[in-house]
């Protein structure tokens, strides 16, 4: 009988999982999160698989996906060098199973894994040299380094701790994980972890970076509820600190993993209030978390109260200077009854990340007329490498300043009035927690202030006080300020203005804040977020009403609307017909009467 080689066996069995690979569909690069929750552990036991994106809102949706029935595993990890996520079945103690997950859902056991202890592991990361790190649940922790083309492990060395999840930056390739409420950084060379910052309450269970390199996790207060929501967190990678960026339905024993190797965006605004007729500048800064330099489009078209204010050329010569090799061929057109409002540009020719993304500015000017005091623009642009030769999709740039993902730069239209300004209010901010408004501002050469009048106004116009904050010692640096408005009453818009005062008695308003309050009973609802055919809405309201559903593409031109009179309580809207629109983003905008409630953001798939 014929001996069969070594070498001969090896290349049927690699053969074996290329066809096997072949037959599974690769994940998009589109910066979603991909999560993985089950109700319990085992082998046998589903696994749910979901994608999640943030919302303009501020929420997290979700987009199941039918996952292979009965396998039960964790870990999991986006591999870019073939697209596919690999995760650690729960098996006996003796073997652990590798398990890839492609976009369908398919999950394929591709074997056990050899020189690894068999046990649970709950925390996974693939590096972006392709391999997955795993780290062991039990004592002794260990990390793990998995060649998943061999199913092979090598054992790296003692954690010290149990890891809930890990991630690694896709810039630095530092791999970070969360081990209760604590951030720590791991030595993929021994094993060694470095904890980063103080702990916090509330353990993480899901840790992933984004296409920006900005560090996230999510936390849930109860891991074993089915109804408990989930936390969305910002945390910075130098600190620990960790600031809230949104909530999304449960999520138990969750992991979560992603595809940062793509191209993102942020647009900077100069200052967060602006005058009527006042010159801004934006500033846009690109990274590029792919391989290779990338030649980009990007799109902007602003409100028609806004103008660029540098011709087409000037806006090319300085594209050209901050990106080497771009013909950035601009075009500067008008849309919406404005003049100079829309910016094209082609051929960005945009480098690898390394670690600071490039950037340009974009200089505007706003009208002298047309604007309310309090009133907020929002500002979002759009790039994307022409024919997705990567899969990498188009980008809604992001709001650098805030923790919440693909938000629109928001800017707010303030009227100075009064005497000098006796401090200068950098950061003015509210968010609403139940009835309660959360109300923080940061000041700067604070030198000469007695307090803060904290006024509010369920008009817009006609202002109250409801509370007095003292100003802190006078030391010229900057100070940080809080106050809770307790049990906010009246209608379902609140503004709010700080009155801050000198010692001498001059004053001069602060920008005014927006907040909604009981505009509606529950969380508002899209599904599906990624459609084909038809979009449904789940909106409660407090007493009988008209409510508008309407549907816009990415340069805001309406595409279908739908007006109807809902009863007190939750209702269902439909928005039929919609197979005809081409594929992209779309947004969907919720109205009380004339009030706009809440815009989200949604994808129409072929």
């Amino acid at each position: 009988m014929k001996q069969t080689s070594l070498k001969q066996i090896l290349a049927v069995l690699l053969l074996q999982l290329s066809l096997t690979a072949s037959a599974q569909t690769p994940w998009k690069c589109d910066g979603r999160v991909i999560g993985t929750w089950s109700a319990s552990e085992g082998a046998s036991i589903s696994t749910n698989l979901y994608t999640a994106s943030f919302t303009p809102s501020g929420n997290v949706s979700y987009v199941n996906k039918p996952a292979t029935a009965n396998i039960g595993l964790n870990a999991i990890g986006f591999r870019k060098q073939d697209g596919f996520v690999y995760g650690i079945r729960y098996e006996s103690s003796n073997a652990n199973a590798l398990i890839r997950i492609d976009s369908a859902g398919t999950m394929t056991n591709l074997g056990n894994i050899s020189n690894m202890t068999g046990d649970a592991y709950y925390a996974g990361a693939v590096d972006v040299n392709g391999y997955l790190y795993v780290t062991r649940n039990s004592s002794p922790y260990t990390l793990y380094k998995v060649d998943v083309t061999t199913k092979t492990a090598t054992s790296i060395g003692g954690t010290g701790r149990t890891f809930v999840d890990i991630a690694f930056d896709p810039l630095t390739n530092t791999l970070y994980g969360v081990s209760g409420a604590t951030l720590y950084t791991i030595d993929i060379n021994s094993g060694a972890s470095t904890q980063v910052g103080s702990s916090y309450t509330g353990t993480m269970f899901g840790l992933f970076f984004t296409d920006g390199a900005e560090l996230y996790g999510f936390h849930t207060s109860n891991v074993n509820s089915s109804s408990t929501p989930t936390t969305y967190y910002k945390i910075n990678k130098a600190t620990g600190t960790r600031t809230a960026a949104g909530s999304g339905p449960q999520a138990t024993r969750a992991d979560a993993c992603s595809c940062p190797f793509r191209l993102s965006h942020t647009m900077k605004s100069k200052s967060n209030c602006m005058l009527a007729g006042q010159d801004s500048v934006f500033t846009i800064a690109i990274t590029n978390i792919t391989s290779s330099t990338q030649n980009a489009t990007y799109d902007l078209t602003m409100d028609k109260r806004f103008s660029f204010t540098e011709t087409a050329a000037q806006i090319q010569a300085n594209i050209q200077a901050a990106f080497p090799g771009s013909s950035a061929v601009v075009t500067i057109t008008s849309a919406n009854g404005g003049t100079n409002n829309v910016i094209s540009v082609n051929s960005i020719s945009v480098p690898v990340t390394d670690p600071t993304p490039a950037s340009f500015k974009l200089a505007w000017k706003a009208k002298a007329t047309g604007f309310t005091s309090g009133e907020q623009i929002l500002f979002q642009s759009v790039i994307d490498v022409p024919g997705n030769t990567l899969s990498l999709g188009a980008d809604f740039s992001d709001d650098p300043l805030t923790a919440q993902l693909d938000d629109a730069t928001t800017l707010t239209i303030c009227v100075p009035t009064g005497g000098p300004l006796p401090v200068s209010i950098t950061d003015f901010k509210g968010q609403l927690d139940q009835k309660n408004a959360n109300l923080n501002w940061v000041t700067q050469q604070e030198l000469n202030t007695q307090k803060f009048d904290v006024e509010k106004s369920f008009d817009g116009v006609n202002f109250s006080k409801v509370a007095s904050v003292p100003a802190k010692p006078n030391t010229g640096i900057a100070m940080s300020y809080q106050y809770t408005d307790i049990n906010v009453a009246g209608g379902s818009i609140v503004y709010y203005r700080l009155k801050a005062i000198d010692n001498d008695g001059n004053f001069r308003y602060s920008p005014v804040i927006i907040l909604k309050v009981n505009a509606t009973l529950g969380q508002t609802t899209i599904y599906p977020t990624a459609f084909t055919g038809r979009i449904s809405v789940n909106t409660g309201v407090a007493v009988n009403s008209k409510v508008t559903i309407s549907l816009s593409d990415a340069v805001g031109k309406k595409v279908a609307e739908k007006t109807t009179l809902i009863n007190t309580g939750n209702n269902t809207i439909t928005l039929d017909g919609l197979s005809q629109l081409q594929q992209g983003f779309y947004f969907v905008k919720i109205y009380n009467g004339e009030q706009l409630l809440e815009t989200k953001r949604v994808i129409k798939l072929q």
